[in-house]
């Protein structure tokens, strides 16, 4: 028998079934799904949808082998991004309203759609995130497809700011910081066209503590401008404050808006 081929039959067989081995703990499939996604019909980035609609979303999906699931999530797009600088909108946005969607819709084969309707609550305003993710049967995720969606809202009061301590919200790229102590000018108006009830403006420290209010009836008033509305920061706080504003008109509709700042 020749030596050398004793020696390596074994470890010629040895090393087959390592392969084999090997083989079969790495997945075949690695190709992550395709999807595409339509709001009402009609592809893109960005869509504008009114508050107190309904609107229709379309998710086409394929995969190489076999889809699983398709994740859609619905969140406000206020201070954060999806890691590609967009989600965070320039200036102040006034927000209003609470609306989150988190929905897992089960898919199979390797062609799927998923079709849902959504309600935007009547309350809701300012720029919202639509995530949409797919995964197949060996857990592949496709890249995420993240759409802004800008609810507008003509049921509601509106508040807009034109000047927050000397300072335009528009241009805002964070928070804003004050200085301990100082007073803190606010200018803008408020508006509903059906008529003006209440409008109350409160800043809060970051426990929840009151530290200064605001109140006034506008009987009925279709535009109420602030103005000579000034804001005493205590000497003894540094820290993050919260001014919220809540504006309510004569059918009962209310919106509740505000933004955190910075006491240095």
């Amino acid at each position: 028998m020749n030596f050398r081929n004793y020696l390596m039959g074994p470890w010629a067989f040895w090393s087959a079934g390592f392969v084999l081995l090997l083989n079969a703990c790495v997945p075949s499939d690695r190709q992550p799904p395709f999807l595409e996604v339509t709001v009402n019909g009609i592809p893109g980035e960005a869509h504008t949808l009114a508050a107190g609609t309904s609107w229709n979303l379309v998710v086409d999906a394929t995969d190489d082998t076999g889809l699983s699931q398709v994740r859609i999530d619905i969140h406000s797009a206020e201070g954060h991004d999806h890691g590609d600088g967009t989600g965070i909108p320039t200036g102040w946005v006034a927000y209003s309203g609470s609306w989150e969607v988190l929905e897992i819709v089960d898919l199979a084969g390797t062609e799927g759609q998923a079709s849902r309707t959504f309600a935007i609550p009547f309350d809701v305003r300012g720029h919202w995130d639509l995530v949409v993710t797919v995964v197949d049967e060996a857990g592949n995720e496709a890249p995420p497809v993240v759409i802004a969606l800008d609810v507008e809202n003509d049921i509601i009061p509106e508040v807009h700011f034109s000047s927050v301590a000397g300072e335009d919200p528009a241009t805002w790229t964070g928070e804003p910081v004050w200085p301990v102590g100082s007073w803190v000018d606010l200018e803008g108006q408020i508006t509903d066209p059906s008529g003006l009830a209440s409008v109350a403006l409160t800043l809060h420290d970051a426990a929840g503590n009151l530290l200064w209010d605001w109140n006034v009836a506008v009987q009925g008033a279709t535009v109420h401008v602030l103005q000579d509305v000034s804001i005493p920061l205590p000497f003894g706080y540094q820290g993050e404050v919260m001014l919220h504003v809540t504006a309510e008109d004569v059918f009962g509709y209310v919106c509740e808006t505000g933004f955190h700042a910075e006491v240095e």
